[in-house]
This record gives structure tokens, sequence and C-alpha cells, in this order.
């Protein structure tokens, strides 16, 4: 069936929405799979408690959150793409974000990307990302670009990001050791509905 019939339309949710499927989905991850969902952040033993705490530092009103050479302020926005039965498929964070690295630059930054196991291979990981990208900067006029970091041996995450419409920004992260390879979703490569 056409991607189209399968899924609905990608919608903004709440963080506890988020934090509930991320926790169930995770769960049924071996421990790599989970870092390369999280880098960590959530916490081991993995509890949903700690992943909603995580995901509200990125709420409005909660206040900035300093990662690094990253300063994520308040304006984040929780995506899902439901599945026939209105029940979310994949999850998608993305919020708005200073980066310190050459000149200081406001970007929106792609935080998460899951989708169940049950919907995998099925194009649904791209099409989340790209149409949670299209919204994001529709709703933010200020920002010309989404950033997000894929582990240089992640051969999916550089394949969704590319598919997604994401071009390779050159620039390699380390964070706990692990080397990060940069993506940008450029507005001025791809159309960005009007609000």
């Amino acid at each position: 069936l056409p991607l189209a019939v399968i899924w609905r339309k990608m919608e903004p949710v709440t963080a506890e929405v988020c934090a509930s499927y991320l926790y169930k989905w995770m769960l049924q991850e071996s421990e790599a799979v989970q870092f390369s969902v999280d880098i960590g952040d959530f916490g081991r033993p993995l509890q949903e408690s700690n992943i909603l705490q995580h995901l509200n530092k990125f709420c409005a009103g909660k206040g900035a959150h300093n990662v690094g050479c990253v300063q994520y302020g308040n304006g984040a926005t929780f995506y899902a793409m439901k599945d026939e039965t209105g029940s979310p498929a994949s999850v998608c964070i993305v919020a708005v974000a200073e980066i310190a690295l050459g000149k200081p630059e406001t970007v929106g930054v792609l935080l998460y990307l899951t989708v169940s196991p049950e919907a995998r291979g099925k194009g649904l990981g791209p099409s989340t990302m790209s149409e949670a990208c299209q919204h994001f900067l529709s709703q933010h006029e200020d920002l010309n670009r989404i950033r997000c970091i894929v582990p240089k041996e992640s051969t999916i995450g550089h394949r969704v990001c590319q598919q997604a419409g994401m071009s390779k920004d050159g620039t390699n992260t380390i964070k706990g050791g692990t080397v990060y390879c940069g993506y940008s979703y450029l507005r001025s490569s791809n159309p960005v509905p009007t609000a």
C-alpha cells in the first residue's frame, strides 16, 4: 500500500505521549540501539518518568538547557505520525537552539526520532523527519535550518537523513567517545508551507 494510505498525517503531540511511546519502543531494543536513540540522556535503567523529565527540559516555560556548545531554549515541539488506529507509529522532537560552532547561530535541532518496531522498513522515519522539519520551520520563520547529528557508523541514520531531504554539513562532533556527523534540513532546499 502507498505510505499515504497506511499512515495519517503527522501532528504535534504532548511530551507525555512522546515519553510513553519512546519508553515502550526502547524497551524492545538492545542497549546499543537504546544508546543510539538517546546517547544515554534518559538514564539507565530506562524509566518512563526519566524520559519525561528529560523531555520536559525542552518544553516552553521550563527554562534553558545547556549541552556542550548547544544551548536549548524554550520552544520544543513534539510530533507523532499516527497509524490507521490513531496510535503513534513514530515520534520526533525538534527544539530551538543556539549553536556556538564558529559564529553563534540560532537553529532548530532535531533531538530524537524513533519509529515503532512494528512500523519499521516502510519509509516512516524519513517522512516523519521531513514533515516535522517542515512544520517546525513554518512555525519559526526566523530559522533557516534544522540540524541533527547521527553516529558515524549508523548506516540507517545516514540513509534516513538523506531520504528526509537533509544535507550532510561536514561537522563531526564527539560525545562520549562516539563520532557524530552533522546533517541540516535547509529552508532554502526544501519547500516549507506557510503557517
